[in-house]
């Protein structure tokens, strides 16, 4: 789907970002880590979420410049985290945007934080929203579960935020749907029924997920949550019928009904029903409305008892006479990257480099991120690739991006001058510390050299006390 992005004109000085890094990741993924950030070139330490991934110089459509562009895209919604900048090198690509709480799964499923019926209608009633939104702007999340849905901090704690558009697609809503897919996307817990069986995805794989998620966050846990392959969790899915859920359980009927309605693709997704059936009538249903009962961090009045399953419902019969169906034979595994990684030697747990396919792009993505966002232009501090045995880690400069006749200045100094310019590899910066602090202070830029942990610990939220 074209953005229709006008070609970038011959000069642009896009703003420069500079970060530090807290020393650990504060959560991570399938493809990378997440980081608590300051952005350091400011005139005040500002905390940002930073999120890192491997790659390298052959990753034609990294997963985090989609995001990014994902995010452009949808960012005047207020469920939605605001990207601010973007940047790769050799090994790496960084996003930096907006700092959130913990993610539900974190919060509610492994920290066992109350949850009342009140919050998760409230979440509900959010996450319906924020989806809408998603779908009438042409795209479909593919990975909704409650490790991607964020709580808010500060004065945004009433809401809650939908996170990690790094395998989002685009969809024409008037094109004829295809059969198939190349492959199942997402997390096989959570997905829909049709992205086990590689049909082509629609809004209603999103809804599935957000069901599947809203069920967890209520009993606890899932069915099939201790299985271990894609046909047994797609053979349990079957068996979970919506209407099964809440004859069996003490599972809401809302919540039941609401799964089996959107997991008939022949019904066309009612969001404002679904928006009414969570908190009624008298309710705003209207595309992002002011939610009407917003998140409370301070309610725990009465939270949800998670009974669980009985042990004689674990395995469910489904109607008689209906056969299950199976999940297709040998799905194509994730498309791998060719090309070399340049010298990058893996230190741990990190995956091995990633790339999306041409089809979940955005149109022109990259001029769309560097016409919006700031470029990180340096590597963040703690956290990089940078080892014994790993050749240094070199961020990529806007002319290596689009090519030398840019002509891009770092820092506001054009290419051909002096002082604080990334030389011609994009490999160091010129003169001394002393000299690039007095060229930073005379250019406006206000630049921190040294940040101690105290430094983060002042943005940290007690509440939530996730860092």
């Amino acid at each position: 789907m074209s953005l229709g992005i006008p070609p970038l004109s011959v000069r642009c000085d896009p703003q420069v970002m500079q970060l530090r890094c807290r020393y650990g990741p504060i959560g991570h993924g399938s493809f990378g880590r997440v980081y608590m950030a300051l952005v350091t070139n400011e005139r005040a330490l500002r905390p940002v979420a930073l999120k890192k991934v491997h790659i390298t110089d052959h990753a034609k459509h990294p997963p985090l410049l989609h995001e990014a562009a994902a995010l452009l895209r949808l960012q005047s919604h207020r469920s939605i985290p605001e990207p601010y900048g973007w940047g790769s090198s050799q090994f790496f690509e960084y996003l930096s945007l907006e700092l959130l709480g913990p993610d539900l799964y974190s919060w509610f499923i492994l920290g066992k934080k109350p949850l009342t019926s009140r919050n998760l209608d409230a979440i509900a009633w959010q996450m319906l929203d924020a989806l809408e939104y998603v779908h009438s702007q042409g795209i479909i999340h593919c990975d909704v579960k409650p490790s991607n849905i964020m709580l808010g901090r500060g004065a945004n704690k009433s809401h809650v935020y939908l996170s990690d558009f790094g395998i989002s697609l685009s969809f024409d809503p008037n094109a004829p749907p295809s059969e198939r897919t190349t492959l199942p996307r997402g997390s096989a817990y959570y997905m829909s029924l049709n992205n086990h069986s590689r049909r082509a995805l629609s809004p209603h794989n999103d809804m599935e997920s957000l069901a599947y998620t809203i069920i967890q966050l209520r009993m606890g846990r899932l069915p099939w949550g201790t299985f271990t392959s894609h046909a047994e969790v797609f053979v349990s899915k079957q068996r979970w019928t919506g209407e099964h859920w809440t004859a069996t359980t003490d599972c809401p009927q809302v919540y039941g009904q609401f799964l089996d309605s959107v997991r008939d693709h022949g019904q066309v997704l009612d969001y404002v029903r679904w928006k009414r059936e969570f908190w009624g009538d008298s309710v705003p249903t209207s595309l992002s409305a002011e939610a009407p009962y917003k998140y409370d961090p301070s309610d725990h009045d009465t939270p949800i008892s998670r009974t669980g399953y009985d042990s004689e419902l674990e395995k469910p019969l489904t109607a008689s006479g209906r056969e299950l169906a199976r999940v297709p034979e040998s799905p194509e595994p994730w498309p791998p990257l060719s090309g070399s990684s340049h010298g990058f030697y893996e230190l741990s747990t990190w995956s091995g480099p990633v790339t999306l396919e041409e089809a979940a792009t955005f149109g022109p993505e990259r001029e769309l991120v560097l016409r919006a966002l700031a470029l990180i232009d340096r590597p963040p501090a703690f956290g990089t690739s940078e080892g014994e045995s790993n050749p240094r880690e070199v961020m990529k400069t806007f002319e290596s991006i689009f090519g030398e006749n840019v002509g891009r200045a770092v820092d506001g100094v054009m290419a051909g001058g002096g002082g604080d310019r990334i030389n011609g590899n994009g490999s160091g910066y010129g003169g001394s510390e002393g000299e690039r602090s007095a060229q930073h202070k005379a250019k406006g830029l206000f630049r921190v050299p040294d940040i101690v942990e105290l430094d983060f610990l002042q943005f940290c939220d007690p509440e939530y006390d996730r860092y």
